[in-house]
């Protein structure tokens, strides 16, 4: 077949059709792998386990996005490729399953090289050593816009997250595993991490973390726990969005037994505000105009030991509520 109507036929052809002509012959096979043709996924969604490792691959414009799993077998490794309601089972003979994983994992991100993912997720417990391997010596960092990992420790995390591209990466997703009571994990590598730094939205849950709450700033949406902070830090904080004027909405809860002095928040923002003063359902909340904007900051302390701000319209502001 001539070169350019092979060419011709791979630019046509979307990842899993790329892939089944790759088992076509050798001569096919040899030449995607000489021409690496672009998968343009949008999605990578991968899950390990002690036993299995599954993944879940999406195109642009695909509907019919298929599930691989590569399943530990007494004779080696099983292979379930399901899409929909339909299924079909490989035995590679000889095989360990991990091995297999990150052999087909390498070469589904060598056609990745100049678009970039939606969103590439990893759930893992235990990271093994070989897919740590084939990251490392990956040429290209992976190019995905949101990053989002669950994970036992907080350790694994920069097994992975050096590998992704800081460049086009927009939020970060970190969640624990662990079925237990909120636990502390050390973030002192990550928040100076260009990805860390790079990144516009967090959600940082079921866990919580102890580094100052100025590591924070950059971010315009988020949901993350910390263990103590000052009325001081919230501040500085608002002071941080008012001069941004790039706010979205942003969660924090924090854990300290020792509340905030009324005294203390007051003096920093003023007397609060309350929707209906009989029954206070919030410690308070204020509103701080943008200025040169038709928007305000909306700052509200819950009871509950988490807090809240927002950027909201001049119109969403009560009337008896004062605009500082």
């Amino acid at each position: 077949m001539p070169e350019v109507v092979m060419k011709n036929i791979l630019e046509k052809s979307n990842f899993q059709s790329i892939l089944k002509l790759r088992k076509v012959s050798r001569d096919f096979r040899n030449f995607i792998d000489d021409e690496k043709p672009e998968f343009h996924l949008e999605i990578i969604g991968i899950h390990m386990t002690s036993g299995q490792i599954k993944i879940f691959l999406k195109g642009l414009s695909e509907n019919k996005a298929p599930h691989i799993e590569y399943q530990k077998h007494e004779k080696g490794c099983q292979i379930v490729c399901s899409r929909r309601t339909k299924s079909k089972t490989y035995l590679l003979e000889n095989e360990d399953f991990v091995e297999a994983f990150c052999r087909e994992f390498e070469q589904i991100m060598s056609h990745q090289q100049t678009s970039v993912l939606l969103s590439f997720s990893l759930t893992a417990p235990n990271i093994p050593e070989k897919f740590k391997l084939v990251l490392k010596e990956k040429p290209i960092p992976i190019k995905t816009q949101i990053f989002a990992m669950t994970t036992n420790t907080h350790s694994q995390i920069m097994d992975v997250l050096p590998h992704m591209n800081p460049k086009y990466l927009k939020e970060l997703c970190f969640y624990s595993s662990a079925n237990s009571r909120l636990k502390k994990w050390i973030f002192d590598d990550i928040i100076e991490s260009d990805q860390w730094k790079t990144a516009k939205t967090l959600e940082a849950v079921q866990f919580f973390v102890d580094v100052p709450l100025k590591n924070f700033h950059h971010f315009t949406a988020g949901n993350y726990f910390v263990n103590a902070v000052t009325a001081e830090e919230y501040f500085e904080l608002k002071e941080n969005y008012l001069n941004s004027n790039k706010l979205k909405r942003v969660f924090i809860g924090y854990l300290d037994e020792e509340p905030l002095k009324e005294q203390e928040l007051h003096a920093l923002f003023g007397k609060p505000y309350f929707p209906n003063p009989r029954r206070k359902v919030d410690r308070g909340r204020w509103y701080f105009r943008v200025a040169a904007t038709d928007r305000a900051i909306h700052f509200v302390l819950y009871f509950a030991k988490t807090l809240q701000f927002s950027l909201v319209n001049l119109s969403e502001v009560p009337s008896n509520a004062e605009l500082r």
